[in-house]
C-alpha cells in the first residue's frame, strides 16, 4: 500500500475505494499527520479518520460505514 500526502494541498490519498478522493489533512505537526473525510456515493456512508506519525512512518487509520441509505428490507 503507498499513501502519498501532498502538503501543499493539504491531502493525503492511497486508501482506494470507496476513498478515491483525496482525504483532508485536518491537522499536521512535526510528529504527526491527521487526516479524514467521508463518501457517500454508495448506499453506506463512508468515513475514515487517521494519524501518521511522521517520524516512524506509523498509519492508524478508522473506517466506518452506516447503511442509512439501504431500502427497508423488511
Amino acid at each position: 500500500m503507498g499513501i502519498i500526502i501532498n502538503f501543499t494541498d493539504r491531502t493525503v490519498q492511497g486508501f482506494g475505494f470507496p476513498f478515491d478522493n483525496p482525504l483532508m489533512i485536518t491537522r499536521a505537526n512535526d510528529v504527526q499527520v491527521v487526516f479524514g473525510g467521508k463518501e457517500d456515493r454508495t448506499l453506506v456512508r463512508h468515513s475514515i479518520t487517521g494519524t501518521i506519525d511522521r517520524v516512524t512512518g506509523d498509519v492508524e487509520a478508522t473506517w466506518s460505514f452506516i447503511g442509512e441509505n439501504l431500502p427497508n428490507l423488511a
